[in-house]
């Protein structure tokens, strides 16, 4: 019963994790909302790096919580070809190299652009 209620919660978790990457994702995919926030950002020339940069992000994340969340709710879950135990640490996936951008960095970057 304990290991139910774990792994629910770590469904839970991993749910509300998703909810960025799936709101970037639908809203990405409708050519219509698409093509103004293309209009919008034209004219700010590094903004879309950025964009495309914040998205990819949001999707390695997504990628890393979906392991955590699998070897959590799966401890035993093996490599089929090789018939071990996945080698990937969840300690490792949750470790960042950089900070992430503040409001005030995002600003200067956006006024940075605009001059």
């Amino acid at each position: 019963m304990k290991q139910h209620i774990k792994r629910a919660l770590a469904h839970a978790r991993f749910t509300i994790a998703k909810i960025p990457h799936q709101l970037m994702h639908h809203t990405l995919r409708h050519p219509r909302l698409r093509k103004q926030i293309v209009n919008l950002i034209k004219p700010f020339p590094g903004l879309d790096r950025f964009l495309r940069g914040v998205f990819v992000g949001s999707q390695q994340k997504l990628a890393q919580e979906r392991i955590v969340f699998q070897r959590y709710s799966l401890p035993n879950l093996v490599i089929s070809k090789h018939r071990r135990a996945s080698p990937i640490d969840p300690a490792d996936l949750a470790k960042t190299h950089s900070q992430p951008y503040s409001l005030e960095q995002i600003l200067k970057n956006i006024e940075k652009e605009l001059s």
